[in-house]
């Protein structure tokens, strides 16, 4: 019903009925009409963003489809990386490895792909993580595919090859095992058998019997045959492939320079032992270097240098030699620096040429290849690689000698390294004759390439406790002149036995002054002195040694001689704690600990002391004090409860004297 509105008359006092004009109604329909579309535009738009129109929900169908399959496609691409990576490992670790040929480098394979701007694009995308984390897997793989193609194309031109590289490889013994006496020295760092110190041998000899055929060890060119001084008669063979044999101190050689020659061909006859260098030569030793031989030892060796200068028909060579056997030191080097006689020069220089051919003193000595010790080349290493030489059933395992090891084996007072080999577990190692023997849990292949692992973290914390005890010992004997007796590197501490008497007060001076050691770095320096050298080293040492000795010095704090292994300064030991010192047998026993060993024991002292701080509610730096008091409470209460008793018995005494029956309370008469 439509309404109706009147306006009060004054005049007539009546209320008047008003009638709205033709506009007036107008304008009130358009209103009605546009507050209608309005209501009805405004649920529409509300009933479009709640529940969507058909076409939109046909996107988000379609949306939601495509997250899938893009999450599908990572996922894929994932796998496809993890097969390329194995492929990628296989190619290096064993086509590669198979064919002798370099790996790809990682910066080949992921070189090309990658930074900031370029996937920028792709950044006003909806989902354009996914978006471009999708699209670089996808570039990454394109990438490495090729990369991985070029690979393989490299591998098939190997192997199209390998035949013949096999050919050619240096693969057998130059001469038969019928004619071969013994390994006179093997590749590697070795004590020389005439000068004595350590040096690097850069062949193989071997002692066989005069005219014994000598063999090609694989095919090649002769690229040089005739004489070279220091080395007789050369024949050189370049096998290719970046393999050059040398094949020296020939009697007589069968071949020509330019010849073709085939694996196991005759191409000489030795009258000495055989030299056999692979790649490249020794280098020329310095004249400077030359030691004299011992006295017991100069006979033999001047009859050897006798043969050798009748066979290369060089008699100043002999000369020298004499002259450098029978002088000492400083005559030595007076006569190499200031002698104007340029023929002895020469011949002294001759001489340290031929020192392959003066192996042979050494090999009628019955000298023995000895296990290659890498812990003293890199005590830090940890992985290596070498060749089985022996396998031997023990009563505990089986014992395994190695061409080179970096397990350090028990001796000195530290104990032998453990780790694995291939992974066997090796339990424990030592030294036997000069080669160190690792006692496994299972047999290894003789002949067979295996991987040694240390256990690193053991050998750095035995590195850490034997080189803070150098500085300890360095230490007491500058300040007390005494001596270690004894030294043995437990689990947990270190204890070391001096012949002097150490005050216990003298420990935090001493520690302190062994942490200032370690604060300032110092290079700890191990090396082999010369036989000349060695008597003017005023090194410790708890008995006499004969030369050669390894020396270990830290520089104004120690100089002692040793065999165990050392950090490289001593910056590396990180912190040394003396814990006790008592006497024994007359001298002093010292307890200490060094390094991850002595924080170890700090953090379970601290977590006692914090236990001990909780229990006394008193400040964990103040529980020394706490202490203090709770034995003087102890104490007085101990005498309060002494009292206590005295007046109890006396109670008693008194009730039992009077032959009355005690009551509980006269028994206790404190009580009442």
């Amino acid at each position: 019903m439509r309404k109706v509105y009147y306006i009060y008359n004054p005049k007539t006092r009546t209320y008047d009925r008003i009638y709205p004009t033709v506009r007036q109604r107008a304008l009130s329909i358009l209103r009605r009409l546009f507050v209608g579309m309005g209501l009805g535009a405004g649920s529409f738009i509300i009933l479009l963003l709640i529940f969507g129109s058909p076409s939109e929900k046909e996107l988000r169908i379609e949306n939601t489809r495509l997250l899938a399959q893009y999450n599908v496609l990572s996922h894929r691409l994932d796998e496809a990386m993890g097969v390329m990576q194995d492929i990628q490992q296989r190619d290096d670790n064993l086509y590669r490895v198979v064919l002798q040929a370099d790996p790809v480098s990682d910066a080949v394979r992921k070189a090309g792909y990658g930074g900031t701007n370029r996937y920028e694009q792709l950044r006003d995308m909806a989902n354009a993580d996914l978006v471009i984390n999708t699209t670089q897997k996808l570039d990454m793989l394109n990438r490495q595919l090729y990369i991985q193609s070029k690979s393989f194309d490299e591998v098939v031109d190997l192997c199209k090859n390998h035949d013949e590289m096999l050919k050619c490889i240096p693969a057998i013994m130059p001469v038969s095992n019928k004619n071969l006496k013994k390994t006179a020295s093997g590749y590697g760092v070795r004590i020389d058998p005439i000068y004595k110190t350590a040096k690097f041998h850069a062949g193989m000899d071997f002692s066989a019997n005069i005219g014994t055929p000598v063999y090609a060890t694989g095919d090649g060119t002769v690229v040089k045959a005739g004489w070279e001084t220091g080395y007789g008669n050369l024949i050189q063979v370049d096998h290719g492939f970046g393999y050059v044999t040398w094949y020296a101190h020939l009697s007589k050689y069968k071949v020509r320079p330019g010849q073709k020659v085939v694996r196991g061909v005759i191409v000489k006859q030795n009258i000495r032992p055989v030299q056999t260098h692979i790649v490249k030569p020794p280098e020329p030793l310095d004249a400077s270097a030359v030691v004299g031989a011992h006295p017991g030892e100069q006979l033999l060796s001047e009859a050897v240098m006798g043969v050798i200068c009748w066979h290369y028909r060089s008699p100043r060579c002999f000369f020298s030699h004499f002259l450098i056997l029978h002088d000492n030191s400083a005559k030595e080097k007076h006569f190499f620096q200031n002698s104007t006689s340029n023929f002895c020069k020469a011949g002294a220089l001759q001489c340290q040429r031929h020192r392959g051919i003066m192996n042979k003193i050494a090999i009628f000595r019955g000298a023995d290849m000895e296990t290659r010790k890498l812990y003293y080349e890199d005590s830090h290493l940890s992985r290596f690689t070498s060749a089985v030489l022996s396998c031997a059933k023990a009563a505990d395992g089986w014992e395994v000698t190695l061409a080179a090891t970096a397990f350090y084996p028990e001796g000195g007072g530290q104990a032998g390294d453990t780790g694995t080999l291939n992974g066997v577990r090796v339990r424990s190692t030592r030294e036997r004759e000069g080669a160190v023997v690792h006692l496994c849990e299972a047999p290894l292949e003789a002949g067979a390439e295996v991987t040694g692992v240390i256990d690193y973290d053991l050998r750095f914390a035995r590195m850490q406790q034997h080189s803070g005890e150098h500085i300890v010992s360095g230490i007491l004997n500058r300040r007390y002149g005494c001596h270690n007796t004894g030294f043995h590197m437990g689990a947990d501490v270190i204890t070391i036995d001096f012949d002097g008497v150490i005050p216990p007060q003298v420990l935090p001076e001493i520690e302190a002054e062994a942490n200032g050691a370690v604060w300032q770095n110092l290079p700890v320096r191990c090396w082999y002195p010369s036989p000349e050298e060695l008597p003017a080293i005023p090194y410790r040492s708890k008995k006499a040694l004969a030369w050669p000795v390894r020396i270990v010095e830290i520089p104004g704090y120690d100089c002692c001689a040793c065999c165990g292994t050392h950090v490289a300064a001593t910056g590396e030991i990180g912190l040394i704690k003396l814990l006790s010192a008592v006497s024994f047998r007359g001298g002093t026993r010292i307890e200490m600990a060094c390094g991850s060993q002595a924080l170890a024991l700090l953090n379970a002292v601290f977590d006692q002391n914090r236990q001990v701080s909780q229990a006394f509610s008193a400040k964990i730096t103040e529980t020394g004090e706490a202490a203090r008091r709770m034995n003087e409470l102890l104490s007085a209460q101990k005498y309060r409860m002494a009292g206590l008793e005295k007046r109890v018995f006396a109670g008693i005494a008194e009730s039992y004297g009077n032959h009355a029956k005690p009551s509980p309370l006269s028994l206790h008469p404190i009580l009442q």
